[in-house]
C-alpha cells in the first residue's frame, strides 16, 4: 500500500490535505465495501481517527525505486496534477 496527501481547498478557501490510501491486494481479491470498512476500522483502532483516509482505492502496483523504496512523491505529484 501507499498513502499520500492530496492538496485540496476547503469551501471557505482554506488549504487542507486529504489522505488517500492505495492498496495492492492479493491476486483475485477485490476491494469491496466490507474490506474497505475493515481497513478503515483497523487504522482508526491502531492510529487515530485523523489518520483514517478520505479515500481507499485498489491499485495494480505500488511504485518502487531501484533501491526498493516506495515512491510516494511521484504518486502525490500525479494526484496533484504536477509533473513527475
Amino acid at each position: 500500500s501507499v498513502v499520500v496527501g492530496q492538496d485540496v481547498a476547503l469551501p471557505n478557501g482554506t488549504a487542507d490535505v486529504r489522505v488517500l490510501l492505495f492498496v495492492r491486494l492479493r491476486p483475485g481479491a477485490t476491494l469491496d465495501a466490507a474490506l474497505e470498512a475493515q481497513i478503515r476500522n483497523a487504522i482508526k483502532a491502531h492510529a487515530s481517527p485523523r489518520h483514517v483516509p478520505a479515500l481507499v482505492r485498489q491499485c495494480d502496483e505500488v511504485p518502487y525505486t531501484a533501491n526498493g523504496k516506495k515512491v510516494e512523491i511521484a504518486v502525490k505529484r500525479t494526484i496533484d496534477g504536477q509533473p513527475v
